[in-house]
């Protein structure tokens, strides 16, 4: 905390960033298990938007070790060479299991041992960004009981087309 008050933001990061990256001593948790989760999850953000295995691990790799490790982290400490490695490549395994799981309970439309409360549970676990998100923008495979005098927002990908439509970005629609 005193190195924190001490120097500059900017000076901690290039001296962060030069030293690195090293061999951290973090709890084996951290690295082993929410790492990977936490690759999964950036992998799972693209895949479910339609990527392809090559560009969901690409995204991945770059959210994990661009943005956080070489950006955000590195405000902090030193880039570390298992977050580099285990993050992308183990998430990337770990999310295509996520993503088939997924599509199999979306297939049954979110029943699990006969229940959609533990569909959308292990659901969320899998996809925890979109399934989050699909409470805002829509999401089709719910089942929502929808009051027909409400106005929905549906939010649509850059890349791709409105489920209500070819209205790309941000979309209001009212239903009647």
């Amino acid at each position: 905390k005193d190195e924190i008050r001490s120097v500059p933001l900017f000076t901690r990061w290039v001296r962060n960033v030069k030293k690195g990256p090293v061999i951290d001593k973090d709890n084996p948790i951290f690295n082993y298990i929410l790492h990977p989760y936490a690759g999964a999850a950036y992998y799972m953000s693209a895949r479910s938007e339609g990527f392809n295995m090559l560009g969901s691990f690409l995204y991945s790799a770059f959210i994990s070790t661009v943005f956080w490790e070489y950006g955000i982290e590195a405000f902090m400490e030193i880039p570390s060479l298992q977050d580099l490695l285990i993050t992308p490549i183990c998430g990337a395994v770990l999310g295509e299991g996520f993503y088939r799981a997924k599509r199999a309970i979306v297939d049954r439309g979110y029943y699990v041992l006969g229940s959609k409360t533990v569909g959308y549970i292990l659901a969320f676990l899998c996809d925890p960004v979109n399934e989050f998100l699909g409470y805002f923008r829509g999401n089709p495979a719910h089942d929502y009981a929808i009051d027909k005098s409400q106005t929905t927002v549906a939010y649509t990908p850059w890349f791709g087309k409105s489920i209500y439509g070819n209205e790309y970005g941000i979309s209001v629609r009212y239903v009647f």
